[in-house]
């Protein structure tokens, strides 16, 4: 949790708030439809569970590399 809120806040996210540039309610946004609002949310969640495939990945190639090193140098005595 802290990695990804250390993200959010590299990223700027944390800033534009804070700067007070979000949308308040009850304000109209004729700029910018529901369907725009969807396909960020999809991308941004498309992105994420990329990365996190991606790091699942690096993980199990780190473990099976430390698994067949294990085996391949002799044991000491």
């Amino acid at each position: 949790r802290a990695a990804e809120l250390q993200r959010w806040v590299e990223a700027g996210h944390y800033q534009r708030i804070v700067d007070g540039d979000y949308p308040r309610r009850g304000e109209t946004r004729k700029d910018r439809s529901y369907t725009d609002d969807v396909a960020d949310a999809a991308s941004y969640y498309a992105k994420e569970a990329r990365e996190v495939a991606s790091d699942v990945v690096d993980a199990a190639k780190r473990a099976a590399s430390a698994f067949a090193n294990t085996f391949k140098e002799p044991r000491q005595k």
